[in-house]
């Protein structure tokens, strides 16, 4: 299938999706430092703009999601899916997928400690750093 036919999928060569994911390599390096912070250290950290910088950050994390599930990936013969149905259910089978599902269950303003030891989860998305550099 061409790209062409759904201008809902989004190429994983596409330049644009490259910095989509650099800026979120950059906020799960910002996670990396101030939730453990925030959760064990610091409980007041970047008061008071860390609840909107938070829920910006949160927001970020759905979008993630959300582009994934429509970005293109190349198969073990080195061609590109543009396939909804298969782009769906490889991201979806991935763990990454599991992990970016659990770690959103940590929401903005969630005073659960369990809850935000499960935000952690988010400095997965560091581990992009892998994908660009291959």
């Amino acid at each position: 299938m061409n790209q062409s036919h759904n201008k809902f999928i989004i190429s994983c060569n596409n330049p644009w999706r490259k910095r989509w994911s650099y800026l979120i390599i950059i906020i799960a390096i910002y996670s990396v430092v101030f939730i453990p912070m925030r959760v064990a250290v610091h409980t007041t950290v970047l008061d008071p703009v860390y609840a909107p910088l938070d829920v910006f950050t949160y927001i970020l994390y759905i979008l993630d999601v959300v582009i994934n599930i429509r970005t293109t990936y190349m198969n073990s013969f080195g061609e590109e899916i543009f396939s909804t149905k298969k782009i769906f259910w490889h991201y979806a089978g991935s763990m990454g997928f599991w992990i970016d599902l659990l770690s959103l269950l940590n929401y903005p303003g969630s005073t659960s400690w369990v809850l935000n030891m499960i935000g952690i989860l988010k400095v997965n998305r560091v581990l992009r750093i892998y994908t660009l550099i291959n």
